[in-house]
């Protein structure tokens, strides 16, 4: 029964100036200075530091994630990221001095590190104040100035984020900006030094072109198919229970889950017999009633896949339920998943773990290659 708050967009029309004033920031070297980084990555440091309860709730409004889950993949990386570069900083941005050839014994030569200048940031929904917030503290650290752009998808954190930014970050050199895709296209429009993206490879191929226009540099940081090989002497107890927290973790809307199972049909009825005591450990008899297991993110994506999991020619073995008004969909294991079957056509992205059979290893090896 949560009701997800109204997001406003921002009007392109404000883009030209906002661009344009943390350009002039950064000609007029006010993110240059050591100590003005760090004072601003303390700032960043505190506004998830301070306001962690709210975060928490923005999270589990969006994705129904627990408090101590928010902490662990969310707000506690940032705060550690926030410390890392506040403790590197001044080695990070010492010259680094090289040797040289022969020709050049007679000077003194060095790698002088300087920011790159005004980049833009693109968070995505599935972590959104992690991945959203990360790459800001790199360039916070850098010295760039940066606009930074919560996905639209996780309203609730980034209507909060929204609003924690101004008070904590200096507006001369760090802006939010929110939108969707009209929005971002605009944004693409205009010459930035850096970009840096995270979310799907369909999204990042659009992205990479839009910046090939002004030969922008680009970080993608995208997903894929994440296998997991089991030999036949795996601990299989242990590692049912750590697929289980890999899956659901953040109900397995994260690019590292394990997407499937590759193993032999030895190791899969194994697994099988395991499985019910791993998820009834870890989340009860019924995961829709836990206060730990997550949602989907939005209905779109809950029939993304609905529709894999109704297609697959596989055997659902465990789970399988689903509801569409709570965006739930159980931990679902399904066994002898044919090779091109609809669950392995894309990333997963959900609570869905198919299993494929081969015959060794050396065949797993092959088929990831492939």
């Amino acid at each position: 029964n949560i009701v997800k708050m109204a997001l406003k967009f921002n009007d392109v029309n404000e883009f030209p100036q906002l661009v344009e004033d943390l350009q002039t920031s950064f000609v007029k070297h006010l993110t240059k200075p050591l100590e003005y980084r760090k004072k601003q990555l303390k700032q960043l440091y505190n506004l998830v530091d301070e306001n962690q309860d709210e975060l928490s709730e923005a999270l589990y409004k969006d994705l129904h994630k627990s408090k101590i889950e928010s902490i662990l993949s969310e707000i506690g990386i940032v705060r550690q990221e926030c410390l890392d570069a506040l403790n590197n900083l001044d080695k990070w941005a010492s010259p680094e001095y090289v040797t040289t050839s022969m020709v050049y014994k007679i000077n003194k030569c060095h790698i002088r590190k300087v920011p790159v200048g005004t980049v833009l940031i693109i968070g995505t929904w599935n972590y959104p104040v992690n991945l959203l917030l990360l790459p800001l503290v790199g360039a916070i650290a850098a010295g760039c100035t940066a606009i930074v752009k919560p996905s639209e998808l996780a309203v609730n954190s980034a209507i909060v984020i929204t609003k924690l930014f101004p008070q904590y970050l200096d507006q001369k050199a760090y802006r939010i900006v929110n939108g969707g895709a009209t929005e971002t296209m605009s944004l693409l429009g205009y010459r930035f030094n850096h970009i840096f993206y995270t979310g799907s490879g369909n999204v990042g191929k659009i992205i990479m072109a839009e910046a090939a226009k002004h030969l922008t540099p680009i970080t993608l940081e995208l997903g894929g198919k994440c296998p997991v090989i089991l030999a036949d002497d795996s601990d299989i107890p242990t590692t049912a229970k750590r697929l289980i927290w890999g899956k659901s973790f953040n109900n397995g809307q994260s690019c590292i889950a394990p997407d499937y199972i590759l193993c032999t049909r030895k190791t899969q009825e194994a697994l099988i017999k395991v499985f019910p005591k791993a998820i009834m450990d870890s989340y009860g008899s019924d995961s829709q009633k836990s206060p730990d297991y997550g949602r989907i993110i939005n209905q779109r994506h809950f029939d993304r896949l609905s529709n894999l999991l109704s297609r697959t020619k596989g055997k659902i073995i465990i789970g399988g339920n689903l509801d569409r008004d709570d965006l739930y969909i159980e931990l679902t294991i399904v066994s002898d998943v044919p090779k091109d079957d609809s669950l392995m056509q894309e990333e997963i992205f959900g609570p869905i773990l198919p299993i494929v059979v081969v015959d060794n290893i050396d065949e797993a090896i092959r088929y990831v290659n492939e």
